[in-house]
């Protein structure tokens, strides 16, 4: 039950205002970095979308294989984005956190694209074939165009968590332990085992004592809480600062640091 409720604890911040900020992901995801090219893929999901909302609606006591479905990736959508707006409630987000409702709105998207063609299609078949070329070929090129740019800016985004996760690994021997908030990307490139802050206080002091970890990492691309800062502060005398890294030649603004337990 513990680990239920600190797993809960981590992830729902009740402290937190609720933000509508993760409600732009749509326009995140079929974003157009090409000066002058709409973003052709969002406004056919727009499109699938409201078509999908008002047939459920209109249609709510029919019960069939399309409805339901329509109705699935609905609730999928909404219960994602709940997630986040009422339980996270994050200022900022990351596109690859949606994921889980991502074949919903390819399904929506699609829906809307055909929907458009069909709207025209009472006037020339060739009409319509055109249509649909070009709406897929405009948010093809949009997309690998916005796709290419995120995978070369994110990149290197990670090298300073990747260098103190070698770093660690270089200056411990299998079976030490490291404690720190980015825990895959630790575990990865340190091949130690990697534990995260915990919930509280107590519950990190437990673990230190239950684990015996060699390494407390802190970072600025991962959210502490105050009070970690504030046990780091309270427990200095029984640290060592082994690693820093900064982000300026002048070393004046870390962005990793690793302590050592003495």
């Amino acid at each position: 039950m513990s680990f239920i409720s600190a797993t809960i604890a981590q992830y729902w911040h009740s402290a937190s205002p609720i933000t509508f900020a993760p409600l732009n992901v749509f326009m995140d995801f079929y974003r157009s970095t090409v000066p002058g090219w709409p973003s052709m893929w969002f406004y056919c999901f727009l499109t699938g979308i409201i078509l999908a909302i008002l047939l459920a609606m209109l249609e709510y006591d029919q019960h069939n294989i399309s409805n339901e479905a329509e109705r699935f990736n609905i609730l999928l959508i909404i219960c994602t984005l709940s997630l986040f707006v009422f339980g996270l409630r994050a200022q900022t987000y990351e596109l690859r956190w949606m994921f889980a409702f991502l074949p919903a709105m390819l399904a929506f998207t699609a829906q809307g694209m055909l929907a458009i063609a069909d709207f025209v299609r009472r006037k020339k078949k060739i009409i319509v074939l055109i249509l649909v070329v070009i709406m897929f070929g405009i948010g093809m090129y949009t997309q690998l165009n916005y796709a290419d740019l995120l995978i070369k800016n994110k990149v290197h985004s990670y090298g300073p968590v990747k260098d103190a996760g070698i770093w660690m690994k270089e200056n411990s021997v299998p079976g030490d332990s490291i404690i720190s908030m980015s825990t895959p990307q630790i575990a990865y490139y340190s091949e130690r085992a990697t534990y995260n802050y915990q919930p509280n206080a107590t519950a990190l002091y437990e673990l230190i004592l239950r684990e015996h970890p060699k390494f407390i990492m802190l970072s600025m691309f991962e959210v502490h809480e105050e009070w970690m800062r504030q046990w780091l502060i309270e427990n200095e005398p029984g640290l060592e600062v082994a690693y820093i890294l900064f982000d300026d030649q002048q070393k004046t603004s870390p962005i990793v640091i690793i302590y050592m337990l003495k």
